[in-house]
């Protein structure tokens, strides 16, 4: 998969020197919720109990399938790539807006008693902790995905990381935190990319094309591929063969039209040259017959 979290996670590394703002706060959708979430991960800290980043995956599976069921999407190549990169100029974005909590809550958690009231007002009291636990989840999942890593061959989930895992991982936490407007637009832009691979794409995997189905599992169980199929350079060329008719078949007509141009042009000329040579004589004809009466 050609895609890097260098760029976020770089983002939030710790600097030397941090300037910390208890009283800054970050402009963030529902933050209610990212304190209340913040809170309690706190809570549990204090009892001596930690725990990762959990996502909300259902949140964004279900605003997918609920758009593809209810609007058609383009299904083009080029679609799917600008959706991409619709999806990560909004993570940049969101990442760019809560870039002074995460660097507050990092350095709380790398310089601050856990028992201190400056790590509570940050950590649990702003939100801190729930966002860095989150960003950190993300970005120590492998998302070097192949098109065959799950199950030992051609998955639809396989073929979808290989596109976009980074940003499903990413809006599957966070899509809960972006006002509506966006996250209506985020979800389009999933739908849109997923609609290009439910066509049925031809993928590439170790230098070989391959081409696929994909089919409806039952009682919404997501989605499977089916009919995988290796392209030969002997598909190719039958794939291209139609094509190559139509231009051989397009030539030939354009060429004889051009020829029955020329030859009703030629046509013309000479009966007009016969109908010329034609009234000359008749011409001739006349005066002789004039000279004879005088």
């Amino acid at each position: 998969m050609n895609i890097s979290t260098n760029n976020y996670i770089n983002l939030f590394k710790p600097s030397s020197v941090v300037s910390v703002d208890f009283t800054n706060d970050c402009e963030i959708y529902n933050k209610d919720l990212l304190i209340e979430k913040s809170q309690k991960r706190y809570d549990y800290l204090m009892g001596g109990v930690s725990y990762g980043g959990i996502d909300n995956m259902s949140l964004l599976e279900s605003s997918i399938e609920y758009k593809l069921q209810n609007k058609k999407y383009p299904t083009s190549k080029e679609a799917a790539n600008e959706a991409r990169e619709f999806l990560r100029q909004e993570i940049q974005e969101f990442l760019n807006n809560t870039k002074e909590l995460v660097e507050r809550a990092r350095y709380a958690k790398n310089n601050l008693d856990i028992k201190s009231s400056e790590y509570k007002e940050i950590m649990a009291n702003q939100g801190g902790m729930e966002l860095l636990n989150q960003l950190d989840f993300i970005n120590i999942e492998p998302h070097n995905v192949r098109a065959d890593s799950y199950g030992g061959g051609i998955t639809f989930e396989g073929i979808l990381d290989n596109f976009i895992k980074y940003e499903i991982d990413f809006f599957g936490c966070f899509l809960q935190y972006i006002e509506n407007d966006k996250s209506d637009k985020i979800t389009d832009a999933f739908a849109t990319i997923y609609s290009h691979f439910l066509s049925g794409d031809s993928i590439e995997l170790d230098g070989k094309t391959y081409n696929y189905d994909v089919v409806k599992g039952l009682y919404n169980q997501g989605y499977f591929v089916s009919n995988v199929k290796e392209v030969t350079t002997q598909d190719t060329k039958l794939l291209n063969k139609p094509l190559e008719s139509f231009l051989i078949s397009t030539q030939n007509n354009i060429s004889q039209g051009v020829f029955d141009i020329l030859d009703k042009r030629d046509n013309s000329i000479n009966k007009y040259y016969q109908e010329s040579k034609y009234d000359s004589i008749i011409r001739d004809i006349l005066g002789i017959s004039k000279e004879v009466c005088k």
